[in-house]
Order: C-alpha cells, then sequence, then structure tokens
C-alpha cells in the first residue's frame, strides 16, 4: 500500500482485511503469516527491466536510487524494529484439540461454544520470524469430503475439500509402494550460511535414509555455480548412499543463488516408466526472477513431481508455493533444525505412496465447470484436495477418479452442503486471477489478459495488478509540496548470520533492497471474511 500527506505529528492507520483457504495435513489446520524477508539475491545476468517494481518506479520518476543503502536494523538500535502484536480468533464450528504457536510463546484460551483465542505472551515481539499457529480437529469429526457454496451475482461459486480416508495398519502394509527415482537439490548459496545450512544437510541426510534398493537417485548442489554428484540418477544400493552422505556432510554455503541451471538438471522432461520421479528442492528461495523460474518449470517438469522446502526463518514462501503448484508437488517450511526430521519423515512417508495420481474431480450431472487448480495434484495420505469451482449450478454427488498404483480407481462421493459460505465466491476469483497472471509467465499476450483481469476483479471487488481501492484525503499536510522519502529497516531474520548476497553488479542489488524499503505514497485496502464452515481466521 501506498500512503501520502502525513503531516507532522499525524499518525495515519491502514487496516488491511484479507482471505486465505488454511492449510491441512493429517488432521492439522496451519496458518502462516510472513514476518520477516530474507536478502534475494539477484543474477549477474539480471537488468533494471528484468525486476519489473524496480523498472515501473523509474519510469514513472518515483525512484532514482536509494539516499542511503537500506540495512537491517543492528542489535543496538534501542528497541524493537518493526514490532509486532499477534491475536487470533479461531471459530472453528467442531471441537479443537492440540493448538500450538510454533516459533511463538503464545496463550491459548478456550471461550464458549468452538471459539479458540491465541495472543502473544509478550505484549510485542520482533518481525524477525514467520508466525505459524497449528491445531487439530477432534478425532473422529474431520469429513471426507465438504462442498461449501455461494452465489454472486446470477453465478454459483463452490469450494471442494476431499480428504483420503485414513487408512488401517492392514491396509498401509498392503499398499504397493511404487520404486522412485529421487532427485535431490539443496541450496549452498551465501544466504544459506549459519543454521540455514545445517538444515539444509540435515534435511538431505535423512531424505537419502528413506531410499531403498528398489530407487534410484541423484543429489545437486548450487550456488553461482551447479555441481551434481553422479552424471545420472543411479540405483540407490547401500554404497551409493554411503557415498552421497558423505558429500552432503562436506558442502559449504558461499556465492551466489543461480536457480535455472539446477532445476534445467533435475527437471529433463522426459517419462520415467515404473518409476515415480520426484523432484525435492530445498532452499530459502532468496532470488528476484521467479517469473523466469516459473516459465523454465511449466517447460521442463515432464512426468515429474516438484517438491519445495523452504529452509530458514524467512523463506520466500511466494516462489516455492507457486513452483510447487507449477510442480504438481507441495511446500514445506522448516524454520528450525529441531524440525528436520518430523518434518522431512512427514514429507516422504506423504510422497513415497499417493493414495491416487493423475486425479480428476467431475460433477456427477455432468454439470460444466472451472475449476482451480485446473491440473488436481495428487492425492496423499493425510492430505486433502482443495478445488475452487464456477458453474451455472451445482450438484451433490461429484465424482473423484485417479489412478491408485497402476490400476483405475473412483468413487462417488455426496458432499456435505450448508448454507451460503462468505467469500466461496471471492477464494475462485483469486485463483483465477491468479491462473490469467500465471499465464502471462507462460508467454500469453498481456493485451489479452488484462480485460480477463479487470472484469473478474470489478465482478468481485478485488485488488489485482490492474485495479486497486484508493482511499482520497483532500485535506492539506504539507503546504509547500516538497515531497520526502524515508528508508524502513528491517529485522534480520533470527538466526540468519549470513552478509547480503552479491553479485557483478552491487548496484543493482542496492536498488531492488532500495525500493523494498522505501515507504510511498496512497492507499489499498482489501476487505474479506470468514472462510466457509467456521475456519476462519
Amino acid at each position: 500500500n501506498a500512503v501520502a500527506h502525513i503531516g507532522p505529528g499525524e499518525n495515519v492507520r491502514v487496516t488491511i482485511e484479507y482471505q486465505q483457504t488454511l492449510a491441512y495435513e493429517k488432521g492439522e489446520y496451519r496458518l502462516r503469516f510472513p514476518l520477516a524477508i530474507t536478502p534475494r539475491y539477484v543474477p549477474a545476468s539480471a537488468t533494471i527491466d528484468s525486476i519489473p517494481d524496480v523498472a515501473k518506479a523509474i519510469e514513472a520518476g518515483e525512484f532514482d536510487g536509494p539516499a542511503e543503502e537500506p540495512s537491517y536494523a543492528s542489535d543496538d538500535c534501542g528497541g524493537l524494529v518493526n514490532p509486532v502484536d499477534i491475536a487470533v480468533v479461531i471459530d472453528s464450528g467442531m471441537p479443537l484439540v492440540n493448538v500450538e504457536s510454533s516459533y511463538h510463546e503464545a496463550v491459548v484460551q478456550k471461550e464458549a461454544g468452538h471459539r479458540t483465542v491465541v495472543y502473544l505472551t509478550k505484549e510485542q515481539e520482533a518481525a524477525d520470524r514467520d508466525f505459524e499457529l497449528k491445531w487439530r480437529v477432534a478425532p473422529g469429526v474431520a469429513p471426507q469430503a465438504a462442498l461449501f457454496t455461494e452465489d454472486v451475482a446470477g453465478a454459483g461459486y463452490a469450494l471442494i475439500m476431499v480428504v483420503p480416508p485414513e487408512p488401517n495398519a492392514a491396509e498401509k502394509n498392503a499398499f504397493q509402494r511404487v520404486p522412485r527415482e529421487t532427485i535431490l537439490i539443496v541450496d549452498t548459496s551465501g544466504s544459506m550460511e549459519g543454521a540455514s545450512m545445517k538444515q539444509a544437510k540435515a534435511a538431505v541426510d535423512h531424505a537419502l535414509s528413506t531410499l531403498t534398493e528398489r530407487d534410484r537417485f541423484n543429489v545437486l548442489e548450487f550456488n553461482s555455480v551447479m555441481h551434481p554428484l553422479f552424471p545420472a540418477a543411479l540405483p540407490a544400493t547401500p554404497q551409493n548412499i554411503a557415498n552421497a552422505k558423505s558429500w552432503v556432510a562436506k558442502l559449504k554455503a558461499g556465492g551466489g543463488t543461480e536457480m535455472a541451471p539446477a532445476l534445467e538438471f533435475a527437471l529433463d522432461g522426459r517419462e520415467t516408466p515404473g518409476f515415480l520421479r520426484q523432484v525435492v528442492f530445498m532452499t530459502d528461495g532468496g532470488v528476484s526472477n521467479e517469473d523466469e523460474l516459473f516459465k523454465l518449470i511449466e517447460r521442463r517438469l515432464g512426468a515429474s513431481r516438484l517438491f519445495t522446502v523452504g529452509i530458514g526463518a524467512a523463506p520466500n514462501s511466494h516462489f516455492m508455493t507457486q513452483a510447487a503448484q507449477f510442480g504438481r508437488g507441495t511446500f514445506t517450511q522448516i524454520g528450525d533444525v529441531r524440525e528436520v526430521e518430523q518434518k522431512m519423515r512427514a514429507l516422504f512417508a506423504k510422497i513415497e505412496a499417493p493414495v491416487l495420481q493423475d486425479v480428476a474431480i467431475r460433477w456427477a450431472d455432468g454439470t460444466a465447470v472451472e475449476t482451480f487448480p485446473r491440473r488436481v495434484p495428487d492425492l496423499y495420505l493425510g492430505e486433502p484436495i482443495v478445488v475452487s469451482a464456477s458453474a451455472a449450478h451445482f450438484a451433490q454427488a461429484i465424482t473423484v477418479s485417479g489412478t491408485r498404483g497402476n490400476q483405475p480407481w473412483s468413487v462417488v462421493l455426496t458432499a456435505s452442503r450448508e448454507g451460503d459460505a462468505n467469500g466461496v465466491g471471492a477464494l475462485w476469483a483469486r485463483a483465477k486471477i491468479a491462473s490469467l497472471m500465471d499465464e502471462m509467465t507462460r508467454g500469453a499476450d498481456a493485451a489479452a489478459i488484462r480485460p480477463q483481469v479487470v472484469k473478474v476483479a470489478l465482478d468481485h471487488h478485488l485488488v489485482s495488478a490492474y485495479t486497486s481501492l484508493v482511499a482520497v484525503d483532500i485535506s492539506v499536510s504539507n503546504p509547500t509540496g516538497a515531497a520526502k522519502m524515508a528508508l524502513v529497516k528491517a529485522s534480520p531474520p533470527r538466526a540468519w548470520s549470513g552478509d547480503i548476497p552479491q553479485t557483478d553488479t552491487p548496484a543493482t542489488l542496492q536498488l531492488l533492497l532500495g525500493l523494498i524499503a522505501l515507504a510511498s505514497a496512497g492507499i489499498v485496502a482489501v476487505a474479506g471474511r470468514t472462510a466457509p464452515s467456521g475456519r476462519g481466521i
């Protein structure tokens, strides 16, 4: 948001509301709120034009370089930098258990009905790590399928969640484990120095331990250059695994963050008959050329699945979430070295045995629908499929089909229907806008995409790249009209000990960081409501 006309001694309060679907896995909901920023590495080949925010600011004459090099605030700055206070009200509509804050000390209070209130123990905290809250629904209350609908301006919208049944021990043992070709990519750039590097090496070591002799694998590291362990994937024999673990133990952080060569090597676009090919990409995501990398993933994915693992206190979750969506995989965050074993075990327990591959969802009455994601991801144990849809009307029965092992599988589910769930249409609209913008990333004509984005945004009152909500105050606060700009320092990510990542053109990096740190002009607010079925925050 941009705020103008702040006079001496005046305060301006900006309130932003938004909606999101919560992450759900193995009966547990997880809400993550980003608070800290990892420095972004700018590839040596990047130009100002390739960094859209900087290029737009320069073209508009709003920015011609920072007055001073922006930096993180020092420990002796005299108080908290950008302090935060967080309070969460959970109105779940069902009993909850195990409400926990992952990285902050917090107080949990149960209220009447199914309401739970969570707030920080300290009055304020430094914005040096992301906030994460997790909770579980009480055993036996999670549905197998749920359908939430809303009518907006004569159109119907739906949110569908399909949760796989929890198999018993006999069913798990009977399930055929699919041989895998696993490619492990580890970021060893300078921004990974310290705790992040330790976490990444521990994660790779654990991943190697999950492989069997039926599998094959390879490991590669990247910083300014890319180094594979083997020229191609080899069988996961005890000797090969031992060699890989020894190689990983010697890795050190340093250099730039050139992701493209590593992704090009790992995503070769080919089929692997008899093997489920999975690429696990471990990084803090500290790059500025996300769009270029999204195009690469889209072009070279083939039959592979791409799983991203965020390392460190403040990973670039936008890049890693989008990369996993393009790659038909999932994003896992590891914010503390103590989480490595637990989260990597959970990730590999999930991906080594997908319940369904090539999943499709259709309405039993043949209703034509537009769904997001268009290409439904695989279904894994303990992890639901969540789909937003739009159509003239919705039937109660839906059919979920896919491939289990090597056999076709399908089931007809009767979804529960409640009253109108506010916000379902907005969730679809955001997914639609994101899909249209992704088409531009893949090379579609911006002139054709823009009017489509504008229509969806205006129909659902959303802020987008081409629409905004503006509040205008005509009172005069600065009679001279002279513009003043101020740098806002940030808290360094907790446990981060690296230097600002450097390139062959440090001025480009300073320009980018300066723009990110500047406070500029206008006001933007996004309105939202509680998510359906009481799972809102």
